[in-house]
């Protein structure tokens, strides 16, 4: 009983770290639905993104 309720209090954290979430191709789409998933589980999901210029 004492591990279910560690458990529930127990936050899951992730981070997604992606280079640049342009509108084109096919691993924006896979990152957002890998984010979307992830939360539809219980974690709270952060996006860091970068882009060099």
């Amino acid at each position: 009983m004492e591990n279910n309720l560690i458990d529930k209090v127990k936050t899951k954290d992730a981070l997604i770290i992606h280079d640049d979430l342009n509108t084109c191709g096919g691993s924006e789409r896979l990152a957002a639905s890998t984010i979307q998933s992830l939360t539809e589980i219980g974690f709270n999901v952060d996006l860091a993104t970068s882009e060099d210029r």
